[in-house]
């Protein structure tokens, strides 16, 4: 129609994007489903050799039980997301159609090793500090006794808020890391900043996608007793790698528009 100028979006759809990403795992699914091996294991392992340690050790001093639970977990954390940038960078060369190897999911071992370790540190206290007042009141002996309602209540004004504060720190941080492989050269600092800028306008929509995939991937998941996640974990993985390809390309049509 005459004198009629319709804009489409100029981001794929969440169908879009789940399409791309079924077409594209299929060329490496074996060596996807290795790489999720890996990191599942890893974090099984994990589980297992770095349980919580018992109060009974540091009955003198609760703090100092704090504070190497919360090293423990650090470390912990560090490790695991080490080898998820692996699987980041395996997930932005499939959606590139760039070859791929299971040693892929080492590669933060290999590169950017400092900035991916500041980065998960980073991500980290994102987690603990909003939490912090949540973890007081739901650990305090006082929980059982007569003050237990005014406990409660703080318990859930503290909690509700520091969800949604990670909620919303992580979005607004979740494109750090593919970032990360794009710009090398750039710092903790530059990375956190441009992710921001980069998601300004779009949290909402991530927001979506990631719950969308979480449920699939939790589904699909029990349905087949865990063994589907070898396959649903990269899938999730390059939809996620190609909704930050899609915010790089239409950061630049936004630029060669001004």
């Amino acid at each position: 129609m005459k004198g009629l100028n319709i804009r489409m979006k100029p981001y794929m759809t969440y169908s879009q994007m789940t399409a791309f990403a079924k077409k594209q795992i299929k060329t490496a699914a074996g060596t996807l489903a290795g790489a999720a091996a890996i990191l599942t294991g890893a974090n099984l392992g994990l589980r297992l050799l770095l349980p919580s340690l018992p109060h009974q050790l540091f009955a003198v001093s609760p703090a100092l039980w704090y504070i190497l639970n919360y090293l423990i977990s650090a470390m912990a954390t560090v490790l695991l997301a080490m080898l998820q940038t692996g699987m980041r960078c395996l997930s932005l060369k499939i959606c590139s159609e760039q070859p791929v190897s299971v040693s892929g999911i080492f590669y933060a071992f290999k590169h950017q090793t400092k900035n991916c370790i500041l980065l998960s540190v980073f991500i980290w206290l994102i987690d603990i500090v909003p939490m912090i007042p949540y973890r007081a009141v739901s650990s305090s002996p006082l929980i059982f006794s007569s003050m237990a309602p005014v406990l409660f209540t703080v318990f859930v004004l503290s909690y509700i808020p520091a969800v949604i504060l990670n909620t919303l720190l992580r979005l607004t941080y979740s494109q750090a890391y593919y970032l990360m492989f794009d710009y090398p050269s750039l710092s903790l600092r530059q990375l956190l900043k441009s992710s921001r800028l980069l998601m300004r306008g779009h949290k909402k929509r991530y927001f979506f996608i990631q719950i969308r995939l979480l449920l699939l991937f939790l589904l699909g998941s029990l349905c087949t007793c865990f063994i589907g996640s070898l396959w649903l974990m990269p899938f999730t993985s390059v939809v996620t790698a190609k909704f930050y390809l899609e915010l790089i390309r239409t950061k630049r049509m936004d630029n060669a528009a001004e």
